[in-house]
């Protein structure tokens, strides 16, 4: 699923460009930190991830954390807050309350079906919706807030309105400065709200991060009110883009897996798929059953593909039957060790107590178990010397304790918030593109030849009119060679004239000298042409 989605927003991004692009890059330099970061810090190392096919910073983040998670959850909801034309201080926001709103059934469902495990005993993890903690969802908002007004204030600084290639190492440090600050920043959110509500004063994660997403909401909701740029409310053009593609088949795809999934029978460890050529007709083959885990997902189009392929290859009559061994290998969760040994953390109000380890006799993760290992519930390593923490296991999933209630919380997260999304998609304005700057010389190429030749026509007839006009006022009679006959008529005209003000009697003594002017020069070339 994130694979295509991964697939839909590159091609949007590509289809952008400009700002956009290098917005996509921000995001993933911030994906690399929120995945990084937390290993290398152990108060930070909470979360741990399902291995798949691709795993890296020591087989703990899979290819789909790095490149697929944060792209499409943050990208959609910076390219939806955009079209509703919000001031700075109001996108932060609602970028935020919409990743949460994408980022959320995704959240509930994946920690149901094992894509990953978290710390059982850290005290910032102890208030949970359906096992998945409240204040990841507040973090991860206080996060893409921060992503964006760094990217703002970053660029309203170094760069211009206008979008210059020219200018590409300022228009790629924006984004890069946002990825790298906005964890650091959401971090300052969490100390001023998160940390004095709940550590000191005791408060329920869930009130604060909804109290939080409410803030965001407010913010968003009484700016798009006032708004009163035109663009915001254009919706005549065809929305249904790669964006609203990729959200429908997200919440389409977890709807339909909270429905037809089965958590008991999943296990989380690595499962690796052998193919086997059997050229024997008649032995008698004796294959356990294994079970998929959740970690690698392997179509049966491309088992089907394999052995056509291999049919092909090798002729149908020399092989009869094909043989695909899955041979499991454990993944790696928090680590088993005695239960008794504690570790302090320290928070941005205090220091708790931890577990250090997980104790696999008494935990409180009801979303697994031990009941598939064959040897039991596992323990750690008994070296010559000491014992060492077990951290390469397999856990098991677990029935749905109400499945009805599952499936009302993701069909409702998905209903209503897929209308939300709706009417920022449908019912605001076009994706602002944002304007290209435009060079001198490259602005005067773009007149045609024949707009330019009819251009110096008329310049040039302007200045021939106007050249007589401006040395009348000093020609004299003699000067011009004016026959007598116009010069006395002319004469005439100025003796029977009524005496007025100083400034008419200038302004028509002026205009009559240039018509004069003009018809004796009419005159004149007759005449040389006699």
């Amino acid at each position: 699923m994130l694979r295509r989605c991964s697939g839909l927003i590159g091609y949007a991004t590509y289809r952008y460009g400009g700002r956009y692009l290098y917005t996509w890059i921000g995001l993933t330099i911030y994906a690399f930190i929120f995945e990084y970061l937390p290993l290398s810090v152990p108060d930070l190392n909470v979360f741990w991830h399902a291995r798949g096919v691709l795993s890296f910073f020591g087989m703990r983040v899979p290819l789909y954390a790095l490149f697929g998670i944060h792209q499409t959850f943050g990208y959609i909801a910076y390219v939806l807050v955009k079209r509703l034309r919000l001031p700075w201080w109001a996108e932060g926001p609602g970028v935020g309350v919409t990743s949460v709103m994408l980022l959320l059934p995704y959240r509930l469902v994946g920690t149901k079906l094992l894509w990953w495990t978290w710390h059982d005993t850290d005290p910032t993890l102890s208030d949970r919706m359906f096992w998945t903690p409240w204040f990841w969802f507040y973090f991860y908002a206080a996060c893409m807030c921060s992503f964006v007004w760094v990217l703002h204030f970053s660029r309203c600084i170094l760069l211009e309105e206008e979008y210059d290639w020219k200018k590409c190492p300022r228009e790629i440090f924006c984004p890069l400065l946002a990825g790298v600050l906005s964890y650091w920043l959401a971090n300052i959110q969490v100390s001023i709200l998160y940390c004095p509500l709940h550590d000191i004063f005791g408060v329920h994660s869930e009130i604060i991060t909804i109290l939080l997403l409410s803030c965001y909401s407010l913010v968003v909701v009484i700016t798009d009110r006032k708004n009163l740029v035109a663009e915001a409310r254009k919706a005549s053009r065809f929305w249904f883009d790669e964006l609203s593609c990729a959200i429908v088949l997200e919440y389409t795809f977890l709807l339909l897996l909270v429905l037809i999934a089965e958590p008991s029978s999943i296990v989380s460890e690595v499962t690796i798929l052998t193919f086997h050529e059997i050229f024997a007709r008649n032995n008698e083959w004796v294959v356990k059953n294994f079970e998929f885990g959740s970690m690698i997902t392997i179509s049966y189009i491309d088992i089907f593909f394999c052995t056509w392929m291999t049919k092909l290859n090798y002729g149908r009559n020399k092989i009869d039957t094909y043989l695909f061994v899955m041979e499991s290998i454990q993944g790696i969760h928090q680590p088993i060790g005695p239960c008794e040994e504690m570790e302090n953390i320290s928070t941005h109000s205090s220091v708790f107590e931890r577990e250090k380890y997980l104790c696999a006799t008494n935990y409180d993760e009801k979303y697994f178990d031990f009941h598939c290992v064959p040897n039991g519930v596992p323990k750690e390593h008994h070296d010559i010397y000491e014992k060492t923490a077990l951290e390469y296991y397999t856990v098991c999933g677990t029935e749905f304790d109400n499945r009805a209630e599952y499936v009302i919380v993701i069909g409702g997260c998905c209903f209503l918030f897929g209308l939300i999304l709706h009417q920022m998609a449908a019912c605001s304005g076009s994706t602002p593109l944002f304007p290209i700057k435009s060079r001198k010389h490259i602005a005067g190429n773009t007149t045609s030849f024949r707009d330019n030749t009819i251009r110096n026509q008329e310049t040039k007839q302007t200045r021939h009119e106007v050249q007589p006009t401006e040395h009348d006022d000093t020609m004299t009679s003699s000067q011009c060679l004016i026959p007598e006959s116009i010069e006395a008529d002319v004469g005439i005209r100025r003796k029977h004239t009524k005496p007025t003000n100083a400034s008419k009697v200038g302004k028509a003594l002026s205009r009559r000298k240039s018509t004069e002017m003009r018809s004796s020069a009419r005159v004149l070339r007759s005449y040389s042409h006699m």
